[in-house]
């Protein structure tokens, strides 16, 4: 064979071979996946086994829990008391006071759960209902003071100025010798869930639940004051300054709050022995909230203009988020097929985000300006619940 048709031979061979091994690793197109991983891909994840205590004990159950809360409302301060006299024309003034915090009462409220069990994995369905009423205590809703010499007295934190006072250091600074104080509080809210129970682990059953919470809140906060001290101010009708007294002053204001919006949470359930097991409870709500708000003012001022009234009504929408939480003990027995009964026992704590939006008045010399409060809800206590599935 000649040397140059076995030198073009060896040359073609050679090429091939490295053209078969570049084009295997360096290839412009993704490989085709083979049959075993094209069958492993598509296979459906495992799915958590179900939780619920037991099996064919009914498709229906209803939970009635007696609570015993304490409702904190944060911008309902509605006086303070001075200890330290005014001294007129002095350019330098000391203040000595004692902000009077509302004193919340320890109420009792009710929930009601009614759910059902759902032909379909192991889901259920729930509405629950609560509803719950608080109010400030007896304790800090009166107070009394003296208010000579000027200064000295207590100092009105809801008082609308119907007369400008002056606002230099000439005249004396309006002083009450009674206020009294109130705020009660109506809460109504239903939660819809759709939920399932699953074992993430042996001992430790949790359970899913989204879906939706409605609430609805009435607030009513009630303040008087009486025996108020002189002032100078501006006359509204000669224009001039001139001495007041403000005989009584009452500030009501009403609101009332609807929301909806969207709910998860998760529920966990750590078993350890005779059937009592360590519950933790969680739930984060953001509702879609209007509010109604009313105020009234009612002054009896002389000798002008004498009884002074005016009315603010308000009306809004906002985002409110509500955060809730539960730690206790639950104990549960299966007593046949068709009855389960189980007793639970924690501490319930929930949040709520800018519920209140009464507006106090922002300074007395100058009439009409307020500041929004945007209080915070707070509500914490017991929970004792009762669980029958049949």
């Amino acid at each position: 064979m000649p040397f140059g048709e076995t030198m073009l031979r060896r040359i073609l061979l050679f090429s091939s071979l490295a053209g078969t091994l570049i084009s295997g690793p360096f290839s412009w197109r993704t490989p085709a996946p083979k049959e075993e991983e094209k069958t492993k891909c598509c296979n459906p994840r495992a799915v958590l086994p179900t939780a619920d205590p037991c099996n064919g004990y009914g498709n229906m159950y209803v939970s009635a829990a007696l609570l015993f809360w304490q409702a904190k409302m944060w911008g309902l301060e509605f006086a303070t008391k001075s200890f330290t006299p005014n001294t007129p024309g002095s350019t330098d003034q000391t203040f000595q006071e004692k902000l009077y915090v509302p004193d919340f009462a320890w109420k009792p409220g009710f929930r009601l759960i009614v759910g059902g069990h759902l032909p379909y994995d192991e889901w259920d369905a729930r509405i629950g209902w609560t509803v719950y009423r608080e109010e400030c205590t007896s304790l800090k809703k009166h107070f009394d003071s003296v208010i000579s010499p000027a200064g000295i007295g207590l100092i009105p934190l809801w008082h609308y100025p119907f007369v400008q006072t002056s606002g230099d250091n000439v005249g004396n600074p309006l002083r009450f010798g009674t206020a009294w104080g109130n705020w009660t509080m109506i809460l109504n809210t239903f939660d819809l869930e759709l939920g399932r129970s699953f074992f993430p682990d042996r001992s430790i059953p949790m359970r899913l639940k989204i879906g939706a919470k409605i609430a609805a809140t009435k607030q009513k906060v009630q303040v008087e004051y009486a025996n108020g001290s002189e002032v100078l101010g501006i006359s509204p009708s000669s224009g001039l300054p001139s001495l007041f007294q403000t005989v009584s002053s009452k500030f009501h204001v009403r609101t009332h709050h609807w929301g909806m919006g969207p709910r998860v949470g998760l529920s966990s359930n750590w078993h350890m022995f005779y059937g009592i097991s360590l519950i933790g409870n969680g739930a984060f709500s953001i509702l879609y909230s209007q509010f109604n708000v009313e105020s009234k003012y009612d002054d009896v001022i002389v000798p002008n203009p004498g009884s002074s009234k005016m009315k603010m009504e308000e009306h809004f929408h906002e985002l409110t988020p509500i955060c809730e939480a539960m730690l206790g003990l639950d104990w549960g027995m299966n007593f046949s097929n068709n009855f389960y009964l189980g007793i639970q026992l924690g501490y319930e704590w929930q949040y709520w985000w800018s519920i209140n939006h009464a507006r106090r008045n922002y300074v007395q010399t100058l009439p009409g300006e307020t500041i929004d409060m945007r209080g915070d809800l707070q509500m914490q206590g017991l929970n004792g619940a009762v669980k029958f599935d049949f």
